[in-house]
């Protein structure tokens, strides 16, 4: 069901049929919001405006919107709806301000806006070293997840092997090897993140972890972050590469510190772990995908730094993961970028998701809200 809203009224109607009130008061600008957005937000917008939204969570269809926006100062839309330039002329010439609850602005026609003197509002983005340390604290999570108990005793102390061989229960070393629960809990601390490093830096397993070739795709400001940070945790190898860069002939001349720069071929092969963070052009689209991941290492890790990442065909990543050509991903999706195909993913045992509690996640989506709100109603006066 959709609904138009004014400051003190609102009517039902039908999806299809989304009307603006006939009794809108004078002077007040009009903002059409292409989905639903938490209370706190709408109330803001209807101190000062006028809103009329399309009462789902489901995206708005394309006809629907094109007929909604006509004669509205602004447009409130998410991620997924396709803000170009027949939905800009639709809206007519007195639309000012183009906003979304989304980070990136790839949906909507920068250039088409710019030439129509509209001002574009989007969500700040998350510093990158925030996302750098979520990109490793991700892959963490995701090794922990996968470790089998076999794996965590080949990880503990390697001066006594007797220990484990004569050992056939695992849950038994918890309870008659002090030493091996010792180094179990020094194992967990390597997964904790305090400070900006692991909790436990000197045990076996996070030295195991140091040792494994970690890639990073995408020479953009976050990939260099991520490199930064492993460097300064202990891995000894970092590769780096981006397709985009490869194809014009620019990686070889480009001096990143602390890494080395390979072809995207030889970033699949060698790495244990790829963090994708991001890419420096179009031409990286979808360039993980099935051929990508049948050419990577069966216990290869795949981190995603950012959701909806453009460079992932998630598809694909469903089917290898599910086949077995690749151990396992991480996949962060901690802001309001959907990731695509994020149900059958869920149900993956070697997929893992960056925890999100529901409190922290409507939180932020309320924050979200109110800021986008408050930014939209700014930019409106400013150009009234």
């Amino acid at each position: 069901m959709a609904t138009s809203c004014t400051a003190t009224t609102c009517v039902q109607s039908h999806p299809m049929t989304l009307t603006r009130q006939s009794s809108r008061q004078a002077n007040r600008p009009l903002v059409y919001i292409t989905r639903r957005i938490p209370q706190e937000g709408l109330d803001i917008l209807l101190k000062s405006c006028d809103v009329k939204l399309w009462d789902s969570e489901q995206l708005v269809l394309r006809g629907e919107l094109l007929q909604s926006v006509a004669g509205v100062d602004a447009i409130l839309c998410m991620q997924g709806d396709i803000i170009d330039e027949e939905v800009l002329s639709s809206a007519g010439p007195q639309l000012r301000v183009v906003a979304t609850m989304t980070t990136g602005t790839k949906h909507i026609d920068m250039t088409q806006c710019k030439a129509m003197g509209i001002k574009v509002i989007s969500c700040p983005e998350q510093p990158t070293d925030v996302l750098a340390e979520l990109s490793v604290v991700l892959v963490l999570l995701t090794i922990k997840t996968m470790l089998t108990d076999e794996d965590r005793l080949n990880n503990l102390d390697d001066e006594r092997p007797d220990l484990i061989a004569h050992s056939d229960d695992f849950n038994s070393l918890w309870n008659t090897r002090p030493r091996l629960i010792r180094q179990m809990s020094e194992e967990r601390l390597a997964f904790q993140w305090t400070n900006g490093k692991p909790g436990n830096m000197n045990c076996p397993t996070w030295r195991n972890i140091t040792k494994k070739t970690f890639g990073v795709y995408g020479m953009t400001k976050l990939g260099f972050s991520v490199v930064k940070l492993l460097r300064s945790v202990g891995v000894d190898h970092v590769i780096i590469a981006d397709k985009d860069f490869e194809l014009d002939n620019k990686s070889l001349n480009i001096d990143v510190p602390e890494c080395q720069i390979v072809s995207f071929e030889d970033l699949l092969k060698e790495s244990d772990i790829i963090c994708v963070c991001g890419s420096a052009g179009e031409q990286s689209k979808n360039i993980f995908c099935r051929e990508s991941f049948e050419k990577m290492k069966n216990q290869a890790i795949l981190i995603t730094s950012q959701s909806d990442e453009k460079a992932l065909d998630y598809v694909d990543l469903y089917g290898a993961l599910r086949d077995g050509l690749i151990k396992a991903a991480g996949l962060n999706d901690c802001n309001q970028e959907p990731v695509p195909f994020k149900t059958p993913l869920l149900g993956l045992k070697n997929c893992i998701f960056l925890p999100q509690t529901e409190e922290s996640v409507y939180d932020m989506r309320h924050k979200i809200s109110v800021l986008i709100a408050k930014n939209l109603v700014d930019a409106l006066k400013k150009r009234g």
